[in-house]
């Protein structure tokens, strides 16, 4: 689920840093028209949606649809599909002018490829809520399969490859990190810091030459493998926004960052969520219309998302005190740990701050203009 918010989070705001030069990037007004681009450079089997319009209207309604289809993979709706057409247009969005893309662009499209084979939409996630109204059997912790083990070779293949690309005497004396961050069109306000305090830049070149031969390997160990996946998760994440906080380097830092999120272990996964049941409230029940079928859906969407696990969803003819307090807002009711009743709006947002998510956006949710809207749309 953290994979699949990051990559759609990206890939929107990617789509958001493009719009700005659509019209010199992508249409037939720009610095590649499209008969142009057939005609010279295109690639005898290059597909691309991007296309079929050469306006900027036509450019900025595909983009718009791609938009949708991400925003539908993020809150995992019809994840498979989703994920699918979100990689397709994807694809058609680079394919249109490769000449305005990075290594990040291309990573991202690699993994978005990979990850479209895995259970994407197991858990928080629009799919895993509706699997439990319907009371399936919850997804595995745990998935093994060639797809899985395919992703694991494409990041050892960008690392390890990388590495033998470092053939020159820099990696070797140290002074390789030194140079990049002397590159001023790429620099930042760290990259100076650093300049200044040339051990280490000495020490963060031979990092980052042996831990990326290191880390993939580390991926793939057969003994004590989460152990040293979390080393490999830790390290890499690391390195990566070392780069980003040194170099403006756009799109890559945030892809190679959220290309290792598959394989933090289940021992961490674990342990939050153990730490997550400490904070969610205990004994707190939402009551709904045992004759609205809506209802029920949604209290027990509500309930899946904000992570409130220890929640009962419960009818409220089920308790006579439930019932009256349910029939006289004519609204559903939510009991919180400390026997406090909510209804309408208000139980909405006392929901959310039980949420051990997020109870951090509540007190704004209770602001004055947003809780009057809160009511609105609950009474809509």
């Amino acid at each position: 689920a953290l994979t699949r918010v990051v990559l759609c989070t990206l890939m929107l705001a990617d789509l958001f840093n493009r719009i700005p030069d659509v019209e010199a990037h992508y249409t037939d007004f720009g610095v590649l028209p499209r008969s142009e681009y057939i005609t010279n450079f295109a690639q005898k089997w290059m597909v691309s949606l991007y296309m079929w319009g050469g306006t900027p209207l036509a450019v900025y309604t595909l983009m718009a649809i791609q938009a949708c289809f991400v925003f539908g993979l993020l809150i995992g709706w019809r994840t498979r599909l989703m994920h699918f057409l979100s990689w397709i247009f994807l694809i058609s969005l680079h394919g249109r002018n490769p000449y305005v893309l990075q290594a990040g662009d291309v990573l991202l499209r690699q993994v978005m490829f990979w990850t479209m084979f895995l259970p994407m939409g197991a858990k928080w996630s629009v799919d895993a809520a509706n699997n439990a109204l319907r009371d399936s059997d919850p997804p595995p912790k745990h998935f093994a399969s060639v797809v899985s083990f395919g992703l694991i070779l494409q990041i050892f293949i960008v690392y390890f490859y990388t590495w033998l690309l470092k053939t020159g005497v820099e990696w070797r004396d140290g002074t390789a990190v030194w140079f990049a961050l002397n590159l001023d069109h790429f620099s930042t306000p760290v990259a100076r810091f650093l300049i200044e305090h040339r051990w280490m830049t000495v020490f963060l070149t031979h990092f980052t030459f042996y831990f990326e031969l290191l880390g993939p390997f580390l991926a793939f160990m057969p003994f004590w493998t989460q152990g040293f996946r979390i080393i490999a998760v830790v390290g890499m994440l690391g390195m990566h926004i070392g780069f980003g906080l040194g170099l403006k380097i756009g799109l890559f830092v945030f892809v190679s960052c959220a290309s290792w999120l598959p394989f933090i272990p289940a021992m961490v996964w674990d342990r939050l969520e153990a730490w997550l049941d400490k904070r969610r409230a205990q004994n707190a029940i939402v009551a709904y219309d045992a004759e609205c079928g809506f209802c029920r859906r949604g209290a027990r969407f509500i309930t899946h998302m904000l992570l409130l696990r220890r929640t009962s969803v419960v009818t409220g003819q089920s308790d006579p005190k439930l019932d009256a307090a349910m029939r006289a807002a004519d609204s559903w009711v939510y009991v919180d740990h400390a026997g406090a009743t909510h209804v309408g709006g208000d139980a909405a947002i006392a929901m959310v701050r039980a949420s051990p998510l997020f109870w951090w956006s509540a007190p704004v949710l209770g602001f004055g203009p947003f809780r009057s809207l809160i009511h609105r749309w609950y009474a809509f």
